[in-house]
């Protein structure tokens, strides 16, 4: 090797064998992408454009683990079984799917649980395409749910039938020999599709069965030995919140999502909210991000946004008639900088009005109309049918109102209000939106309470869609001074979450929106659907001590009742976006809580947790909005965005039974088939909580 040449690196080798029961050892497995061709200088990629497939297209074949409960309807599995039917002879039809040769080498059985689908008995049979009937083998299946994996029991138990679709080579072998078995897997992969992209019309949902125990299955359907398992569905009725059974047909396969929500016109609903709720629109803004994908960007590479406060406020803050104080005094955070920008045409406001608007107000303003643009939506669209739009805004401090005292007292004209209420009303008032405007102030949980407060307002019928916003924003020294003396804010950064010394958060600033609307009215109007909200709860800590105090007990019953509430067990939850502002008793109870709602103790798996403060600071009333955003954008991404952690963690969590997302990973659903579910806690300095659980919109238009 001559002078100045490098060894060639060894291309990474792809391990042998993976600890499937290990989540994280699956996690680091999928995180190699090994089933991508490895990239080479040599291969340049050309990029692709184009539109995206409409979203119907995916949620039509979506996979299903739950159905509804009672017997599935005769006429539903009469719809269901009409796809494997063949056409009329007379008219040259066939089948609506291929096969090598036109041999149809593909048989389908079916177990049908007893008392499950109505009309048929249960049993085992055999499906008779040449004559579209059920030829029934037995009336004792001879298996139950132990043929299933350990992961798919459950939906077993649930299910009204199953379908397998087996091979019989003796129909297809004599004319391709060798290649039958391929030609035998592309004819089930074309049934398996038909079957899948038929749930809507026939009301039946499919879950695809990978593998089983079809020695059992086969003796008891009295198979030959050469007949093989080739794909195999669980089945049942559709779930009652499957978007499926609203859905109407898509009027167009290949017209673009913005397009399609352009053509619809639909009136106002008629029915109450269901239970679900859409998040149909995101905006924000954060530190070191103008917008969302600077800040997914921002947190997918851990990069943190904390500093000292800007040059330009710390000499405001320190000009005579201000308070005391100095730049050195006040503490680090995650401050935004640079001019506001806003422009107070966009919102019919002059000049002169926007110079005297609180900070807030006109940082939350072009956040709002950000959020309606990310939702392909106007203000018009939003209420031309007569909709009402509630605008629920966390806010917790006033400083505007003590500039404004500030200036009064020396000597200018009280002209500055700052209440809490103006940010709502003025949100409403230039949007022209009717439904409820309401100030939410339960201090560091503000925003969770006003999402709760906004879905409970969608599910009672008072609005037909809901903007929830949050909004902090340091504009008088007072702010800083208070939360410094009373030793909340730390002088300077934590080195990251969860340390072992009780060093306070760092104040952080920003805005963010939320639109909303009931899933099943979103689902119609051809919304975009970023991710589905579950459950909301809010709560408070009582008395278990002092005023202040942390304490997991309240919490983790507040948790508790939220998802019993809701039909939620704690093991459906895979990622818990903390709260974790920075205090050492009050970190350690909020996981304390965590554990107990989400994972007992027994409770197989770790909980994976993570928090975005020590990324961006804690924004007091808009911290919920931030650590909302920041599930969004994981569940847009499939990927966990790292959590910078202290390198010296505190020892009071039981940190056996949790897991830190100190670097970025593949998010995976807890089971197979589910979706991606969190939940995102809060909690106040005065012991007030919100909670929120967000799942994955499985096959939307993200």
């Amino acid at each position: 090797m001559t002078e100045g040449e490098r060894p060639a690196q060894e291309p990474p080798r792809a391990p042998d064998s993976v600890e499937f029961f290990s989540p994280e050892d699956r996690a680091r497995f999928k995180s190699g992408a090994w089933h991508l061709r490895r990239r080479s200088a040599e291969e340049p990629l050309l990029a692709l454009g184009g539109p995206r497939q409409p979203a119907d297209r995916y949620l039509e074949r979506a996979t299903h683990r739950d159905f509804a409960a009672g017997p599935l309807a005769h006429d539903a599995f009469l719809r269901f079984l009409a796809a494997l039917r063949p056409g009329p002879a007379d008219e040259g039809a066939h089948r609506l799917y291929a096969s090598a040769g036109n041999t149809y080498a593909v048989q389908t059985y079916l177990h049908v649980k007893p008392d499950a689908v109505e009309g048929v008995p249960g049993g085992l049979y055999y499906h008779r395409p040449d004559e579209h009937a059920l030829q029934r083998l037995t009336d004792e299946p001879g298996f139950d749910r132990t043929v299933h994996f350990s992961y798919n029991r459950p939906v077993f138990d649930r299910a009204a039938f199953e379908v397998y679709l087996v091979s019989e080579p003796r129909g297809i072998e004599p004319l391709y020999g060798e290649e039958s078995q391929l030609y035998l897997a592309v004819e089930a992969g074309y049934m398996g599709q038909l079957l899948m992209g038929g749930q809507r019309e026939s009301g039946v949902g499919l879950c695809a069965v990978g593998n089983l125990a079809f020695d059992r299955v086969r003796d008891a359907l009295r198979l030959h030995p050469g007949q093989r398992l080739l794909h195999s569905f669980l089945a049942g009725p559709l779930p009652e919140n499957s978007p499926l059974r609203a859905r109407p047909a898509p009027e167009s396969r290949t017209r673009p999502p913005r397009e399609r929500r352009a053509a619809a016109r639909p009136g106002p609903a008629a029915a109450p909210a269901p239970a679900d709720t859409a998040v149909i629109g995101a905006a924000g803004r954060y530190p070191g991000a103008h917008g969302l994908e600077e800040f997914w960007e921002n947190l997918r590479s851990g990069r943190r946004a904390l500093g000292p406060l800007p040059a330009e406020r710390a000499a405001a803050f320190a000009a005579p008639g201000s308070g005391p104080g100095t730049e050195q005094a006040w503490p680090h955070g995650g401050f935004l900088r640079g001019d506001d920008g806003f422009d107070g045409r966009l919102f019919r406001i002059s000049p002169q009005e926007a110079a005297s608007l609180d900070p807030q107000l006109r940082l939350l303003l072009p956040v709002v109309w950000q959020c309606l643009e990310d939702a392909g939506h106007t203000p018009g669209s939003l209420t031309r049918d007569g909709e009402r739009v509630g605008v629920f805004t966390a806010t917790m401090w006033h400083d505007h109102r003590q500039t404004g005292e500030a200036r009064w007292r020396q000597g200018a004209p009280a002209h500055l209000p700052g209440a809490a209420s103006d940010l709502p009303a003025r949100i409403a008032h230039c949007l022209g939106f009717e439904g409820p405007a309401v100030a939410v102030d339960t201090a560091c949980s503000s925003s969770l309470a006003a999402l709760h407060l906004a879905v409970t307002s969608l599910r009672q019928g008072e609005c037909d869609a809901a903007l929830v916003t949050g909004v902090n924003v340091v504009s008088h020294p007072y702010h800083l001074a208070l939360l410094r003396d009373l030793g909340l804010a730390a002088e300077k950064p934590s080195a990251g979450a969860f340390g072992d010394e009780d060093g306070g958060w760092s104040p952080g600033e920003g805005a963010g929106a939320l639109l909303l609307r009931p899933l099943g009215a979103a689902v119609e109007r051809r919304d975009v659907l970023h991710a589905v909200v579950e459950a909301t709860g809010a709560g408070a800590a009582g008395r278990p001590g002092p005023f202040g105090m942390p304490a997991a007990d309240p919490l983790a019953r507040s948790l508790t009742r939220m998802l019993r509430r809701h039909g939620l067990d704690g093991a459906d939850i895979g990622y818990a976006e903390c709260a974790a502002s920075g205090a050492l008793l009050a970190d350690a109870a909020e996981l304390d809580a965590l554990l107990s709602a989400l994972r007992p103790s027994g409770t197989p798996g770790r909980l994976l947790v993570g928090t975005v403060k020590p990324h961006i600071g804690h924004l007091e009333a808009a911290s919920g909005l931030s650590q909302l955003t920041k599930v969004l954008l994981q569940l847009r991404a499939r990927t966990l965005a790292p959590t910078a952690v202290a390198p010296r963690r505190s020892e009071l969590p039981d940190w056996t039974r949790l897991t830190v997302c100190d670097t970025a990973r593949p998010w995976t659903p807890v089971t197979a088939g589910a979706p991606l579910r969190a939940l995102v806690n809060a909690v106040s300095a005065t012991g007030a909580y919100g909670h929120a659980v967000l799942r994955s919109a499985e096959g939307a238009d993200l």
